[in-house]
């Protein structure tokens, strides 16, 4: 009912005002708590790191041999990605997601690399978002030029790009971008696979070779 007196429109007033207080209270410390989870996620400092631009189920794979080299056993990991990801989950089975920092946006665009300080990373891991190469390579190429102009526009030194390729007719364009190294899955594999038929036991020495670990033979360039 509305108010009639004086003295009843007073206290409604009051108790507006004091609701508006209240609820911008709340919202004030659910957003102070937003933020810290943001720089948690986020560190502001972050330098010489390692970027993983896209996510598939190449990726555990990969950070776990990160984990496992001597050279990356402690490093910051960003990943930027524009999937669905557990991230509780991968980091409930797993230890070796320590300073892995899961970063939802498009690695495409230029402010979601600006605010993951890419262009301050070590070395830049593009995988090949999706199996079909006609979507799947053109972003790639398009994040490896999104990180060349904008290293260009801080002027500063480019990280190492190693860009994953679904189609390794694209490798000429992708080196272009920016890329430093092109990983072509499908043209290793089918290699590893017809020399491992000439050859007993070939695909094992591959693996040693690209396994991380104490009771592996690492190798180093």
């Amino acid at each position: 009912a509305t108010p009639v007196t004086v003295g009843g429109k007073i206290s409604s007033i009051i108790i507006l005002i004091g609701s508006v207080a209240l609820l911008g209270s709340v919202i004030g410390h659910f957003t102070s708590l937003f933020i810290m989870e943001r720089k948690k996620k986020m560190p502001v400092d972050l330098n010489k790191h390692i970027a993983i631009c896209y996510w598939s189920s190449r990726g555990d794979t990969i950070i776990k041999e990160l984990r496992n080299s001597e050279m990356a056993a402690e490093k910051e990991i960003i990943v930027l990605h524009d999937n669905e990801i557990d991230e509780k989950e991968l980091r409930d089975k797993n230890d070796y997601y320590k300073n892995v920092f899961f970063i939802e946006g498009d690695p495409t665009k230029t402010k979601m690399l600006s605010d993951s300080r890419v262009a301050f990373a070590e070395s830049v891991i593009i995988l090949a978002g999706n199996n079909d190469a006609t979507i799947a390579d053109p972003m790639t190429i398009l994040t490896c030029l999104s990180i060349y102009k904008l290293c260009q526009k801080l002027e500063v030194k480019k990280p190492r790009i190693i860009a994953e390729l679904m189609n390794r007719e694209n490798r000429d364009i992708a080196l272009d971008a920016g890329a430093d190294e092109i990983v072509s899955a499908g043209f290793y594999r089918t290699g590893i696979m017809l020399q491992s038929a000439l050859f007993p036991n070939l695909s094992d020495i591959f693996h040693e070779l690209l396994s991380y670990g104490s009771d592996k033979t690492s190798v180093y360039i």
